[in-house]
Order: C-alpha cells, then structure tokens, then sequence
C-alpha cells in the first residue's frame, strides 16, 4: 500500500480528504504515517476521523455515514468554488 502512495504523485492542489474510523485504521499508530503520506499528496488536503467509528461504520451507522457524507461534500464543495478545503470546518 505504501509503494502505491508513492506512484500515486503529486495532486497539486486537488481537494483531498481522508476520512477515518478511529476505532479502525484511523486508530492504528503503525499506518499514521501512511495517512500523512497520503495527505501530502496535495495541497489542499484534510483528514477526517470519525470518532468511534469503524472502516465498515464509515458508511453502515446513520451517525458516522453522516460525518463520511460531510467530508465528501466538502471536497465536492471545493471543487465546485475553487476554494481550498484547508480553509474549511469538517465536523
């Protein structure tokens, strides 16, 4: 997984957002660094962690789907304005 961040290049400026279970990857302090790896790829990038949440409860609880569904609109609101994500409040 690691060599495939490193392929992936560079984003520029492209709005990026990792959104994380903190009770699944996101909790995991061996793959921090492949989360940071991964938001380096752009500029303009944020990570979410959804608190208590799983990989799968990302999407299958209405709660956390909600935060998921937040940060995705985020990037799509960015791209849209052309305003960086950076600059924006995630839940």
């Amino acid at each position: 997984m690691l060599e495939q961040v490193r392929q992936a290049g560079d984003l520029g400026n492209k709005p990026l957002v990792l959104v994380l279970g903190s009770q699944g990857d996101g909790g995991n302090e061996q793959l921090r660094d492949l989360f940071d790896q991964q938001a380096a790829l752009s500029t303009n990038a944020n990570k979410l962690v959804v608190e208590g949440a799983t990989h799968a409860e990302l999407v299958d609880q209405e709660n956390h789907a909600a935060q998921t569904s937040a940060g995705i609109l985020a990037v799509v609101e960015s791209v849209r304005t052309g305003e960086p994500l950076v600059e924006r409040e995630l839940p």
